[in-house]
């Protein structure tokens, strides 16, 4: 879980401690001030993506919002809150440096939802060769944990490091995999021994989960 920063002390955009949602972040403390006025400088911060978020948060319909829907914001914030399997899948394609179409081919999802994501909630697209960063915010500093919150940073560790195809091998070997898994790797995954073992030191239950009516694997 991301730690929730006070207005105050919320970093620059080009902070090496920002955290990967720090555009969500920012637009709640926009258009919902814990005490007066906010700052002049988290304003000038606000992008497009900022300012549509703001919008969905007070619910309110702009200029800004026509070229991404509200409803495509929402969708976001609903993968943001999905089961672990899926938002850790998800990360784990971008961590993994798949473009956000081929994520969104891998996932089954509109384009427009997964670039909203990125933006909003999973920023490290264009800082990925920053590896203390993305060791330290976007996979949260525990690479190798095996305890029942760890399995889904193993996966990101290994995504980061080996790429898209191992990747879905993982993906595979866990049972988080989609049909594009599949029909990249093969019936067998190919790993060996010892990566089963380490995998399947946690078993983690599967949960349902729909995103706007359509079930998401």
């Amino acid at each position: 879980m991301e730690v929730d920063i006070p207005p105050l002390l919320f970093p620059l955009p080009s902070s090496p401690l920002r955290p990967t949602n720090w555009r969500w972040q920012l637009a709640e403390s926009i258009a919902i001030p814990r005490r007066g006025r906010m700052p002049r400088w988290l304003t000038e911060y606000s992008d497009r993506y900022v300012l549509m978020a703001v919008d969905h948060l007070r619910g309110v319909i702009s200029k800004t919002s026509k070229s991404l829907p509200r409803e495509t914001i929402y969708q976001a914030w609903q993968l943001y809150n999905s089961p672990e399997r899926v938002r850790c899948r998800l990360e784990a394609r971008l961590l993994a440096g798949m473009p956000v179409d081929d994520v969104a081919a891998a996932e089954q999802l509109p384009p427009q939802v997964i670039e909203a994501f990125t933006a909003l909630f999973f920023d490290v697209t264009g800082c990925l060769k920053a590896t203390d960063y993305i060791l330290g915010r976007a996979i949260v500093n525990q690479p190798y944990s095996f305890t029942p919150c760890g399995v889904g940073q193993t996966v990101k560790q290994l995504a980061y490091n080996c790429g898209a195809f191992l990747l879905s091998a993982l993906l595979l070997e866990l049972g988080w995999n989609t049909p594009w898994d599949r029909a990249l790797v093969g019936p067998d995954p190919g790993l060996g021994p010892h990566m089963r073992i380490l995998l399947r030191m946690q078993d983690l239950p599967g949960e349902e989960f729909s995103l706007n009516g359509k079930a998401i694997a």
